[in-house]
């Protein structure tokens, strides 16, 4: 038992590590830590650990996906639908190694270790071309650093400061500590401005403006935090042409905004939902449908894995059935925003700790509706999906 405990301890910590190499090793490591959790629940005979109203209404889900696939095979290839349930295991994994708080301490420090090292890099690169081990720049608009090809940085990084900053003001709350958090914020949003990820900028700043709403600081530290924020990418957009260039010309005064070819692959998946409004198209469907003649715009072909919208992508493969499933869920939490909103302006109380809202606020940014997203199926995404699911189950355990 010591030994596959020790085996959980490194897959954990190495998570942050995991997540840059790939989808392959983040996905086998929080399939191992799945297994290892469901050994331990056998062993101390607490399989109730996962009867609550979320496993139940994920397990709808689930079945609803596998009841769509089946009703349409012949429009979705061979994905393998029915591994989706890992993915609803996996928040109680997380939740579950969150107990122990040298799972956290050390979670954390490689995901300060990772956000320091990009930053590096992306600084090196956006003066010199190249960064450490001569990664050089995908174009002059956009950096990836590690990530070379894959125009992912943006979105990695909002979506490792929604872990981040729950755990980390779970364990740190002295003044040094949220100073510091502060600056792991910058370097953050540093590296998405520099990503020239337009969507995860937009999301990055909501992020921040929503907690700014409802987090536990007195109103002059709120605004400092997001004037300081603000100011910052303010800052850049004056003394950088191509960032500039990137996120207000290329996006607001070109004749093509910033959409672009989106909007008509808005147009594909929703000429999709009307073919199918119930029960969608099937599971993954988007990218092999589109190519079908009756689902052209003016005559023409566009394509892609998927239409680059979450609900759009619901509507158009499993119908408005699969949609309101996850809608319910931004709706859950997006109540719980305005709930906590309501106790702090009106009764000035706060009623979840800040760690919690930031879960709160964290998973409604993940599943926005009104932005571009990437492919809600893909399991790299989902693994940074479910994570803090699993962070807000384990805070809400121990009444945070």
């Amino acid at each position: 038992m010591n030994r596959l405990n020790n085996i959980s301890y490194y897959l954990f910590s190495l998570i942050p590590i995991f997540f840059v190499s790939g989808p392959f090793l983040i996905d086998l490591s929080l399939f191992l830590l799945t297994v290892i959790f469901l050994i331990n629940l056998k062993k101390e005979k607490n399989f109730n650990y996962l009867n609550n109203t979320y496993f139940w209404f994920m397990i709808f889900f689930f079945c609803y996906i596998i009841f769509n696939s089946l009703l349409n095979l012949d429009n979705i290839g061979k994905d393998n639908y029915y591994f989706y349930f890992r993915f609803i295991l996996y928040a109680f994994t997380i939740s579950y190694f969150l107990k122990d708080v040298k799972f956290i301490e050390t979670f954390i420090f490689y995901s300060v270790v990772i956000i320091f090292l990009f930053t590096v890099d992306s600084f090196i690169a956006k003066f010199y071309q190249k960064g450490l081990f001569s990664i050089p720049h995908f174009n002059k608009y956009r950096l990836s650093s590690f990530f070379y090809d894959e125009l992912i940085m943006g979105s990695f990084f909002l979506r490792i400061l929604i872990i981040l900053n729950p755990l980390y003001l779970f364990l740190y709350k002295s003044k040094q500590s949220l100073a510091f958090l502060l600056i792991l914020n910058i370097m953050g949003m540093f590296l998405i401005i520099l990503s020239g990820e337009r969507a995860s900028l937009f999301l990055f700043l909501i992020y921040i403006l929503l907690n700014c709403l409802i987090l536990n600081f007195n109103i002059k530290k709120k605004i400092g935090i997001f004037s300081v924020l603000s100011s910052i990418v303010i800052i850049f957009l004056i003394i950088s042409p191509e960032i500039k260039e990137r996120f207000i010309i290329q996006t607001f005064l070109q004749e093509e905004n910033f959409l672009g070819n989106h909007i008509d692959l808005f147009k594909v998946s929703w000429k999709m939902f009307e073919a199918s409004p119930i029960f969608g198209n099937g599971y993954r469907s988007f990218q092999f449908l589109c190519y079908d003649e009756q689902f052209y715009i003016n005559g023409k072909q566009f394509c892609s894995t998927h239409p680059h919208n979450i609900y759009l992508q619901l509507l158009a493969e499993l119908g408005i059935i699969g949609f309101i499933f996850i809608m319910t869920i931004f709706l859950f939490f997006f109540y719980l925003f305005l709930k906590s909103l309501h106790y702090s302006f009106f009764k000035m109380q706060y009623i979840h700790s800040n760690s919690l809202n930031f879960c709160i606020t964290g998973i409604m940014i993940n599943i926005f509706p009104l932005t571009t997203s990437g492919n809600f199926f893909h399991n790299w995404l989902n693994c940074l999906y479910f994570f803090p699911v699993g962070i807000y189950f384990y805070l809400k355990k121990n009444n945070q």
